[in-house]
């Protein structure tokens, strides 16, 4: 109920079901390019999250598909 932000690893490839479902309070959701897929409703509930990920990225990808805010990183970091 408190995470407002969320850094997936590196070595993770699946974002499952549900995963943070109800965090109505995580404003930030880092998903990296080895996430290959992203289960339904993941973020059901995160009303104000912002995914940050890649360009051609599954992450750009769910955010574009469930109309959420996204940011893009490059290798250097985040892009502003």
């Amino acid at each position: 109920e408190n995470l407002k932000a969320a850094v997936i690893p590196e070595n993770v490839k699946r974002i499952g079901n549900y995963s943070f479902c109800g965090c109505s309070s995580l404003k930030k959701l880092v998903i990296p390019k080895s996430v290959k897929r992203i289960g339904a409703q993941a973020v059901l509930g995160c009303g104000s999250v912002t995914i940050y990920s890649y360009p051609e990225s599954r992450g750009k990808k769910f955010a574009e598909e469930n109309n959420i805010l996204f940011s893009e990183l490059s290798d250097k970091g985040l892009l502003l």
